[in-house]
């Protein structure tokens, strides 16, 4: 991935004052100034200020809940000898020994393999220990000094006695261990002729576990489940997620895969009430190993991202909405007005009202301290940094493309301290950027600019300087010009403190700065990581799809800047297709990026998003890897095919391009189905889906009656160069009634 100008309808509706008011919408602005909170888009886990102790190591229990993931609890071993002194180990802790002359053998199970019991002969003797009432006995250890040969039996009823181990003098002060056949017993006997000492004997239920146990403080509802955990490396046979209401009934609700490293979320339906959380390992029978959990956080169902808001009738076209990222020459490594008109910018005219370009500032300055002439530049003087750059011959050939111009401009490769004066060079640059491009005081190529895309390694306080810097350049520059700030976050405070990416919108958007801007900045990806600990791409309705991020940054937007505008300026999925592989972990089949790039859309459009901008318009030329293969298109090397995900939004442009989102008719796990229409509120359009992995669910169809509406046409929009329309195929209508086919691709409705 490349480092890493709107209607707005007022919709007369009674009842959208009140909605606007749990929207943030620019309505409610007029009657309650918000109250500025820097984590507004927060989602507290129950287990934030609660307490953790563990089986053992207990004063690393707290690491788990620190928020750090690089720093871990990690247990002592239980074998060969840490069971020993372990009450919820060792059996025979405390257990009596029992012999026929009464000799005092406490000292054998006391959980001190130093301290001995003298243990006298007759000539041929026994001591005996039962196991207890539910006769389990993994293996049992054994330290002692003989004379003789020590033969331990076990007993599986009155009279009947089977050897399982045999302690000799060679084995003297050694602590020995038997595992148990079939796992039961209900005596263990030791039979001796001579006189001998016994430092220990212990022994073990079932596999020996190793946990941390977290008290929430009260009784919770319990969703999800977040553990990033790792047995040391095929040392454990499983490890477990236990609830509990009282610290001592546990229900186990999941075995997950013990060597995972990743964090890994378990989703509980229903949600389970309980106050204690334990994550437990069960060790294999080897001695000296260890486990570890880094991270353990829970939720109720809706998780870090919490629940969907309220759905409002949208201030934005599907058309007006949808966007590409791009890049100068679109892949061919030519002025795009020698491009015209099929290739580059105009290419993407059916699926895109505006294009987003990363607009590198290393093209422009050889530090950000340079003043820059645009004029000189627009008479083919170049920049200072590039003789022979023409920022406005490319721009001008993506207007005539009939795309608005949003500059990213970034600057991730000028380090943080090449910026001797951050606000200064930001404002300095950005007055000149805009004054020249404005759409009223420049040329009216740009519309939006943003500072910087993901300039994640600087400190905050360097880029709120900028940040500031550019926002107020440009507005003396040319106040038309919409300003964003980089891409940011509103999930979790810690990234700044605890990196690698430092991006958390609470610490680099200050109250002042927001003032001077139009919106957020988003990118959100549909990813979660399965069994295995691999993250993979999913469908964007996957209940722990960071796809979601999104509703975090609707709160944070919300509560500070209400109001204002949210750019979804990266989203997309990658895949196959145009001649082109796609291999790695996050890839998916054409057929679902496809289907998710309509749903995707539909999605942002019902939550408000003002711009949804694809990343990327074409693939690669390198093989497959991260962010290789998201294009709407092949690469140059496959001749810039279009994949279905092209086809595919372009048919719902085509058919839905001018529609509003009205009304949300349902999202659960059968269907999710929409209203569009004018933005006089009229119904024109209903469209519904399946919100399942194409990949694996995607044959599967279900009826859904929708309400009383009468089908004009329907359509497919599966990808296919022209969707199939087909109203008998895809709908019902009996007794004024509306059925639709859904399907893992979204079915759309004209009505009549």
């Amino acid at each position: 991935m490349i480092e890493s100008t709107m209607k707005k309808t007022t919709h007369l509706l009674p009842i959208l004052i009140v909605l606007l008011a749990v929207t943030g919408g620019a309505a409610w602005k007029k009657f309650q100034k918000p109250t500025w909170n820097p984590d507004a888009g927060y989602i507290a886990p129950w287990t934030e200020n609660s307490t953790a102790t563990a089986s053992s190591n207990p004063a690393g229990a707290a690491k788990i809940l620190d928020g750090d993931p690089n720093t871990a609890w990690q247990s002592e071993a239980p074998l060969p000898d840490g069971f020993i002194s372990r009450r919820d180990l060792n059996i025979f802790l405390g257990k009596k020994l029992t012999k026929a002359n009464g000799q005092n053998l406490q000292n054998a199970t006391d959980g001190n393999a130093a301290s001995v019991a003298d243990i006298k002969s007759n000539g041929q003797d026994t001591a005996t220990i039962f196991i207890g009432t539910d006769k389990k006995l993994f293996s049992f250890s054994l330290k002692a000094a003989v004379n003789g040969p020590l033969v331990i039996y076990i007993s599986e009823g009155k009279n009947k006695l089977i050897p399982v181990g045999r302690y000799s003098v060679t084995d003297n002060f050694q602590l020995k261990r038997f595992e148990i056949p079939g796992g039961q017993a209900e005596r263990l006997l030791l039979v001796y002729a001579a006189d001998f000492q016994l430092f220990e004997l212990a022994a073990l239920a079932d596999l020996p576990t190793e946990s941390v146990t977290v008290d929430l403080g009260q009784i919770r509802p319990i969703g999800q489940v977040h553990a990033r955990h790792w047995a040391g490396g095929d040392n454990a046979v499983e490890t477990q997620i236990l609830l509990s209401s009282d610290g001592k009934n546990w229900q186990q609700v999941a075995s997950l895969e013990s060597d995972i490293l990743q964090n890994f979320i378990t989703n509980l339906s229903p949600e389970i009430s309980a106050r204690y959380l334990k994550i437990q390992h069960r060790l294999k029978a080897n001695d000296w190993n260890k486990v570890f959990i880094w991270e353990v956080k829970a939720y109720n169902r809706f998780g870090p991202y919490g629940q969907m808001p309220v759905a409002i009738a949208g201030h934005s076209s599907l058309r007006e909405m949808l966007g590409v990222n791009g890049y100068w020459s679109w892949g061919t490594d030519e002025y795009s007005d020698l491009l015209a008109p099929d290739g580059g910018p105009f290419r993407f005219a059916p699926v895109a009202s505006h294009a987003r370009n990363y607009h590198d500032l290393t093209w422009d300055l050889r530090s950000p301290s340079d003043p820059i002439d645009f004029e000189k530049m627009a008479k083919n003087g170049g920049t200072p940094a590039t003789e022979w750059l023409n920022w406005d011959r490319e721009y001008k050939a993506w207007n005539d493309a009939k795309l608005s111009v949003e500059a990213s401009l970034q600057f991730y490769r000028f380090k943080p301290e090449d910026w001797k004066n951050p606000r200064e060079d930001g404002k300095r640059y950005a007055e000149a950027f805009t004054r020249h491009f404005g759409l009223k005081n420049g040329n009216g190529q740009i519309c939006t600019i943003e500072a910087g895309n993901e300039p994640w390694h600087y400190p905050a306080e360097i880029y709120r300087e900028i940040l500031l810097g550019i926002a107020e350049g440009a507005e003396k520059g040319d106040p038309s010009v919409e300003v964003f700030p980089c891409a940011l976050q509103a999930v979790d405070p810690l990234a700044e403190r605890i990196g690698p990416w430092k991006n958390f919108i609470g610490d680099r958007i200050t109250e002042p700065t927001s003032k001077l801007l139009d919106g957020i900045n988003i990118h959100c990806y549909s990813y979660a990581f399965d069994k295995n600990g691999k993250r993979r791409a999913v469908q964007p309705e996957h209940v722990n799809s960071s796809f979601w991020e999104m509703l975090n940054a609707i709160r944070w937007r919300n509560q500070n800047m209400p109001g204002k505008k949210i750019y979804l300026s990266e989203w997309g999925w990658e895949s196959e297709g145009g001649g082109e592989i796609c291999t790695h972990d996050e890839c998916v089949s054409e057929q679902a990026a496809a289907d998710y790039a309509v749903r995707g859309a539909l999605i942002a459009a019902r939550l408000g998003l003002d711009r949804a901008t694809w990343f990327y318009y074409g693939n690669d030329k390198s093989g497959s890897s991260l962010y290789t293969r998201s294009g709407l298109v092949s690469s140059k090397n496959a001749g810039f095919a279009k994949k279905k995900n092209f086809h595919s939004l372009a048919s719902l442009v085509k058919i839905m391009g001018r529609q509003y989102i009205l009304s949300v008719f349902r999202e659960d796990e059968i269907g999710w189905v929409y209203f569009f229409g004018t933005p006089e509120g009229k119904v024109t359009h209903v469209v519904g889906w399946r919100p399942v992995d194409t990949d694996r669910d995607g044959g599967q169809t279900v009826w859904a009656k929708v309400g009383k509406m009468k089908p004009k046409a329907a359509w497919l929009l599966d990808g296919s160069t022209t969707p199939v329309e087909n109203s008998k195929a895809f709908t019902k209508f009996q007794n004024g009634e509306l059925s639709i086919l859904l399907h893992a691709s979204p079915v759309v409705v004209e009505l009549e």
